[in-house]
Parts: C-alpha cells; structure tokens; sequence
C-alpha cells in the first residue's frame, strides 16, 4: 500500500513538473520571441555593434531553449508519469540539454571576454571587435557546441561524453569568467594605488578616478552577474556527476528529483534574460517604445 502511494506521488510529481516545464516554455518563448522582433524591425538602427550580436546569439540560445527543449522535457515528463517512456526521446533530451547547456556557458565566457576587453583595453577592442567577428565566433561556437552534442546519437558512452562535455564546454569557461574577475579586481587594485610623488597633480588625477569608478561598477555588476550566470550551470554539472559516479543513485527517485530542479534553475535564465535585457540595456527600450509609438500612430 505504502509503495503504490509513493509510486502515485511520483507519478504526480513528474506530471506537475511536466505541466510547469510547458508553461515556462510559453513565457521563455514569448519573451525572447519578442526581442527577436525588435532586433529585427530595429526602427532606431541602435543594434549595430558587437555586444548586441552576443546578445542576440545568447537570446537566439533561450529561445530554442523555450520553442523545443522545454517542451520536449515537459511531455517527457507527462509521458513518464503515465508510465510511457521512449528512451529514443530520453536521448533527445540529452542531447539538447547538453547543448544549450554548454552553448550557454561558451556564449557568456565570450560576451564576458569582450565586456572586459570594452572596459580594460578599450581602444584595441573597438579595433578588433567587430560585428562580423563577432558573428562568425558566436556561430563557431554555437556549430561546435552542437555537433559535440551530438555525439551521443553514435552510441558514445555517456560517461565519456558528460565527462568531456561538463569539464570542457561548461565548467572550463565557468573558470575562465572567474579568472577575468580577478584579473580585473587585481588590475583596479595595481591602478588605484597612488604613487609617491604625485599626489598633489589633481588634474589628470580627476579622469583616471573617474575611470576607476567605472571599472569598478562594472566588476560589481559583472559579479554578480557571474554569479547568478555560472550556479546553475555548476548546480547541473555537479548533479550530472553525481548521476554518473553512482549508477544505483542515478536510478532513483531522488535522483530524478535532483535532475528537474538542475532543469529549472538551469533554464530559469531563458524566463528572466528578457525582463533583464530590457530593464538594464536603454536600447532595447528605446526601440520598444518607439515600436508601440509608430504602431499606435498608425491606429
């Protein structure tokens, strides 16, 4: 009797998450399916620079993430509360997570490097950085991402795979954005200092402050931003280990459980980036409002 109530309670479960990971595919589809139309009307012209290409690759990620890997996550889950599993579909679902997992991780280490070059090094950055490098890296990346993703389709072992997919595409650029943390704290720190002797030359003094301010704004912002970014790409990578080093662990229903809530933080990035987008980046309001303004002029 105790077992069927727990079998019920499972059943139960899987199909409410089920239900969420569907709604949630709605709002993330909504939210980054509206951005797309506002980067391609573009009344302004204010979206031709480089950041604004990561951007829309990284939205362009969310967005697939909320027209095809949420939903597919979600009738998984219904399907196997009914008691119907495909493991061809389990191994879909690998796989696409495994992509916009690790496709999300490149795409942040390279927006990360090219914010940090824009405030460290910004004359070399306007000259290097260009909107169709940007491109062609975002589209390298996002390929590569991809195709190693695919692996898994050719019967690869899955510990190899996660192995090396986890250690390369997701934690290594986890590491690599702590790194240019530290580096930018430390160089704020080496500029901040004053030397002796020239503290009483108030007047180039003024514009190197005032630079320094900056920069150290945009460290705390980009902290915290990392944070929020890499914890749930590290909470999915630790469960994935956890999954992989216990093969009875792995089978079991606190497991599974573990796995769904590794799912949603993971994917509760493709939810919130639009509010985020527009409540931080001018521009993007700027064009929403100016969309509304034109289509309510013409009504």
């Amino acid at each position: 009797m105790e077992t069927s109530a727990c079998y019920n309670k499972e059943n139960y479960l899987q199909a409410t998450l089920g239900i969420i990971y569907l709604l949630t595919s709605l709002i993330a589809s909504t939210g980054n399916g509206f951005m797309f139309y506002i980067v391609n009307r573009d009344p302004l012209k204010l979206f031709s620079k480089p950041t604004n290409v990561l951007n829309i690759f990284s939205a362009l990620n969310h967005f697939f993430s909320g027209f095809l890997v949420l939903p597919l996550i979600g009738i998984n889950s219904i399907l196997t509360s009914q008691g119907i599993a495909s493991e061809v579909a389990e191994l879909f679902e690998n796989v696409l997570v495994s992509f916009v997992a690790s496709n999300e991780s490149v795409l942040l280490v390279i927006l990360f490097f090219e914010r940090y070059t824009a405030f460290v090094f910004p004359l070399s950055n306007r000259h290097y950085v260009t909107i169709t490098r940007a491109k062609r890296i975002c589209t390298a990346s996002t390929m590569t991402c991809l195709l190693f993703s695919c692996i898994l389709f050719v019967g690869v072992s899955e510990d190899v795979f996660y192995l090396l997919t986890l250690s390369l595409f997701i934690l290594l650029p986890c590491f690599l954005m702590i790194i240019l943390l530290a580096a930018g704290f430390c160089g704020l720190k080496r500029r901040t200092q004053v030397k002796p002797g020239n503290t009483n030359e108030p007047s180039p003094n003024q514009h190197k402050k005032k630079r320094n301010l900056q920069l150290r704004k945009y460290l705390s912002a980009a902290t915290r931003g990392t944070i929020f970014a890499i914890l749930p790409l590290i909470f999915y990578c630790v469960v994935k280990f956890l999954g992989l080093s216990e093969a009875e662990f792995s089978s079991s229903s606190c497991y599974d459980l573990l796995e769904h809530i590794s799912f949603v933080f993971l994917f509760l990035s493709s939810v919130v980036t639009p509010v985020i987008v527009f409540w931080k980046i001018p521009v993007y309001r700027r064009s929403a409002r100016h969309l509304w303004q034109r289509r309510k002029g013409a009504s």
